[in-house]
């Protein structure tokens, strides 16, 4: 058998606990979506971007209350740029909810990821030793097979002998 690869065995591991290859993204590819998410959402920048939407929430308030005091002489300008604020008030206010639990959600597939990389380096390990004891079990086998022709040549010879002695003692009596 020749050495599997890291994408055959993960493709096995992925059959064996039930993730569907035809359904789904293979193991690995979600694992790297995740690592390029963690990476992107680590606690400081959510920090960040928290802050950042509190000071484009309050300004959109501001704006709002601003344009509820502003007379019909406004600018057609102000009014799309206030709907304009208005509009990322919301879709920031959304996501600022799912933050905290993504951020939660992202490091455990960190540490998830961390523990198949270990997988990874014991499994190879372990084919490292069977490579090894299946090279040792073959020297072996050579080995007693040179034994058994040895033994045989060395009954051939026996056998031999012992009819040369019982010639030569046929001939002395």
């Amino acid at each position: 058998n020749p050495p599997t690869t890291a994408q055959d065995r993960l493709t096995k591991i992925e059959r064996l606990v039930g993730s569907s290859t035809q359904n789904q993204k293979s193991l690995m590819a979600r694992l790297e979506e995740m690592e390029t998410l963690v990476a992107v959402m680590d606690a400081p920048k959510l920090d960040k971007v928290s802050n950042k939407a509190k000071v484009i929430r309050a300004d959109l308030e501001a704006a709002s209350k601003a344009r509820n005091k502003l007379t019909a002489t406004y600018k057609k300008e102000d009014s799309k740029m206030i709907q304009s604020l208005h509009q990322q008030m919301v879709e920031l206010e959304g996501l600022s909810g799912h933050l905290p639990a993504l951020t939660q959600r992202l490091q455990q597939l960190a540490n998830l990821h961390v523990q198949a990389s270990t997988f990874a380096s014991r499994l190879s390990s372990a084919e490292e030793q069977a490579n090894t004891v299946q090279a040792s079990l073959g020297q072996l086998e050579g080995t007693l097979d040179a034994m058994q022709e040895q033994m045989l040549e060395n009954a051939t010879v026996i056998e031999q002998n012992m009819q040369r002695l019982d010639e030569r003692l046929s001939n002395l009596s």
